[in-house]
């Protein structure tokens, strides 16, 4: 037990056996740690105001916090947590303040979630002030604001909900030009980024939100509290975001034209890096298929497997090694932290060319052939022309990235 004194006796023997006196000894075992209390954030009244006029109810809450669009309700709350979500200490609705802490070089971000209360959801404008701070400002453009985009969602547990899903830039105001079917509320996330070798302290700002056709402005004030420490650039530790190369289909872009796809495959990758991240571009799919745009061209096999033509694929991928997507931020030019490479199961040799052990499945009852042989010996299964061609493939690679300087 801890903070407990124990009494131990003790007597030795000679070495005829003859026992000597008896010794006693204390110990006291030490006390439990006693591990320093942080103390209470300040807590605030964080229920709802009205803005627009009267035509919007306002919130701000948390960035992981999600909101009906239909219903206006937020996500996921027990009776127990809606008691508990009328205190807050990021949101101030008594002074209509909203309070961020920040190190240097780190991003924050919360939820402007509206309500409409009229007949019908106004358009919004919003214009942000400058942080100032003790001896200089944070620009007001490090605070950046996106209109949720909803999609539906189902789950064992709640049935179909409709969920916040794209992020879209707000550029000229905030309105629903495509909204949800019976849709009354409107989340608008917000980001903040402090800038690197910002000065501790406190700096103020305030956003102003307005109706689009004037009128009715509220002003919302925001007290950043920015620690005396600064975050690592580049973090530490690789912080990877896979994404489908064919991402760029969602765009309606042309997965073989690289004017067409690239910029947005760049965008992404500035996106990410602008968080810290790295987006990995899978270059195929589950089933083993990918894009002939995600590999050079090759001809011949096995160990005279050789890439023929570079051209296309530098034109594609090059600039992630080289830093051209990020040449626009500040950093100037930084590549990827690392990249995925286009060798797997099927490239560049088909897996149904290499594979030999078809004697060694065994059915499913959906259909499915299962390999059922020894684990140890599933590297065996391919021959080995597969092999030949994928260490082949492997250091066509090596060797085109060390003639282009890219592995330093």
């Amino acid at each position: 037990e801890p903070d407990t004194t124990y009494t131990f006796f003790i007597r030795a023997r000679d070495e005829s056996g003859q026992p000597g006196p008896v010794s006693e000894v204390s110990l006291t075992t030490a006390p439990l740690v006693a591990y320093p209390k942080a103390p209470a954030p300040d807590s605030y009244e964080s229920t709802s105001i009205d803005v627009a006029s009267g035509a919007l109810s306002l919130r701000v809450t948390d960035e992981l916090v999600g909101m009906d669009p239909i219903s206006g309700a937020l996500w996921g709350q027990t009776s127990e947590d809606r008691k508990s979500a009328e205190a807050s200490s990021l949101w101030d609705r008594n002074t209509r303040t909203i309070r961020l802490r920040a190190a240097q070089n780190e991003t924050v971000g919360f939820v402007l979630s509206f309500t409409q209360k009229a007949e019908e959801f106004p358009a919004l404008s919003f214009n942000v002030q400058d942080f100032q701070g003790p001896k200089t400002i944070i620009s007001a453009r490090h605070l950046k604001l996106f209109q949720t985009k909803y999609a539906q969602s189902t789950s064992p547990t709640s049935g179909l909900k409709w969920r916040g899903d794209a992020l879209v830039p707000i550029q000229n105001g905030l309105s629903l030009a495509s909204p949800v079917p019976g849709q009354k509320a409107q989340s608008v996330y917000a980001e903040l980024h402090v800038p690197a070798g910002a000065d501790k302290g406190t700096y103020r700002s305030q956003i102003s939100i307005a109706r689009g056709s004037g009128g009715g402005e509220s002003k919302l004030n925001i007290i950043l509290d920015v620690l005396p420490v600064q975050m690592t650039d580049p973090p530490r530790f690789s912080i990877e975001l896979p994404v489908p190369i064919s991402i760029t289909t969602l765009y309606r872009k042309d997965l073989a034209n690289v004017t067409d796809a690239a910029p947005i495959e760049r965008a992404y990758q500035e996106l990410a890096h602008e968080h810290r991240c790295t987006l990995a571009f899978v270059p195929y799919a589950r089933t083993g298929t990918y894009p002939d745009q995600v590999v050079p061209k090759t001809t011949g096999k096995g160990v005279d497997l050789s890439v023929s033509v570079w051209t296309d694929w530098d034109q594609r991928f090059m600039s992630y090694l080289t830093g051209d997507p990020f040449s626009r931020n500040k950093a100037g030019q930084v590549h990827a932290d690392h990249f995925i490479l286009p060798l797997f199961e099927n490239w560049p040799t088909p897996f149904a060319d290499g594979y030999l052990c078809a004697n060694d499945e065994t059915r499913r009852p959906d259909g499915l052939a299962v390999y059922a042989g020894p684990s140890d010996g599933i590297y065996s299964c391919m021959n080995s022309d597969y092999w030949r061609a994928f260490r082949a493939a492997l250091k066509q690679f090596a060797d085109h990235f060390k003639a282009l300087n890219c592995l330093n």
